[in-house]
């Protein structure tokens, strides 16, 4: 892997001073947008003949794998040499949870309307960010796109926990990386051999155990670790490295005619997009950077959870015509951008008030990336 350090050279793996890492920020926006193109894709997916470029448009919903990557190289990054765990969820909660129930909101008239589940348990699973250890019928009852938040949450509640132990073993890092990907990939492949050899081609019941926090840990877990690696250097990346680990997690995406789906899903991109990642954040880029881009990339939550109550309104004002998508992508960012100012900002700052908490020291601003 270019620009990752020799184990000897993992002697800190927290930096004294942490520098924006703008290409990070901006990245989200794309995961985002990879996510809501699959989605505005369903009704076609099926019926469409399938071309050379249809891989990376119906692969969109590994965009979820690369911010689960994401996530946990950004939270050790920001991590202070002491966490304090108090402090660390009230912090992420005031990051997520505004957002999050104002969408579960928008989505509640369809939901009343048209769900036939038990409505009371299915809010409150939702409202607790426990959905997804249950069956499909709660995980998309209301906001389907929200199912990931809950996964997002469990890897908050197990980042105090895996944070010590994964900076005292840094000496293994490369060992690490390769036990968590063979376990990221296990019960998915586990589960369709299994299938396999009994004759199934599917199984609902297992498909719903797959989609546990669980079997998702090792994708937050390894970005955790490529996290560390590069605390311990701040590495300078060239703009040809990064253009291979882009061409790298492309080419893995491409393998998804040939790839069961919960295998693709369950963690064989965590590699090739912590790859990636790593070399995203020390990559020096004027575009990235710059403020549109940064701007887009704080928003990017919003296109996320946003998309599934957009896309109801849209409907009902064109009856799911034609032109529903083309209107979706044209309103998604503004809409984004207007919850990002009077629900998003506004939400965090009461809740970080009312429990007493301040945030953590912004980051130091710096030209680029540079070595110690």
């Amino acid at each position: 892997m270019a620009g990752l350090t020799n184990a000897s050279n993992l002697r800190a793996t927290v930096a004294p001073q942490r520098k924006i890492l703008p290409n990070l920020t901006a990245a989200r926006i794309f995961a985002a947008a990879w996510v809501l193109i699959y989605h505005a894709g369903d009704e076609n997916r099926i019926s469409r003949q399938a071309h050379w470029y249809h891989s990376w448009i119906d692969g969109g919903y590994l965009g979820v794998s690369f911010f689960f990557v994401l996530s946990g190289f950004i939270l050790v990054y920001n991590a202070p040499a002491i966490l304090n765990p108090r402090k660390f969820y009230i912090l992420r909660f005031a990051r997520i949870y505004p957002l999050y129930v104002v969408s579960l909101l928008c989505c509640f008239p369809n939901f009343l309307t048209h769900s036939t589940g038990p409505h009371l348990r299915i809010i409150g699973v939702d409202l607790l960010l426990i959905q997804i250890w249950f069956s499909s019928i709660y995980r998309s009852a209301i906001n389907g796109p929200a199912w990931s938040l809950c996964a997002e949450a469990f890897f908050y509640l197990s980042f105090p926990l895996l944070l010590t132990p994964l900076r005292k073993s840094m000496q293994h890092w490369k060992l690490l990386l390769v036990v968590l990907a063979v376990l990221a990939i296990l019960p998915a492949s586990a589960a369709h051999i299994w299938l396999w050899h009994t004759g199934l081609r599917e199984s609902a019941g297992m498909i719903d155990v797959l989609a546990w926090p669980l079997f998702r840990l090792c994708e937050f877990a390894i970005g955790m670790i490529l996290g560390l690696l590069f605390i311990s250097r701040q590495s300078v990346i060239s703009g040809r490295t990064t253009a291979l680990a882009l061409l790298l997690s492309l080419a893995t995406v491409g393998l998804l005619p040939y790839i069961p789906y919960e295998v693709m899903r369950c963690g064989v991109l965590a590699l090739p997009f912590g790859f990636l990642v790593y070399c995203l954040a020390g990559w020096k880029s004027n575009i990235l950077a710059s403020p549109p881009m940064q701007l887009l990339g704080e928003i990017s939550y919003g296109v996320y959870l946003l998309q599934t109550p957009l896309a109801l309104l849209i409907g009902k004002l064109v009856h799911w015509g034609p032109q529903l998508n083309t209107i979706l992508f044209i309103t998604i960012l503004p809409v984004s951008y207007l919850f990002y100012l009077v629900v998003e900002k506004p939400g965090r700052r009461i809740i970080l008030h009312l429990f007493g908490v301040r945030s953590h020291p912004k980051p130091i601003q710096t030209p680029d990336p540079a070595t110690p």
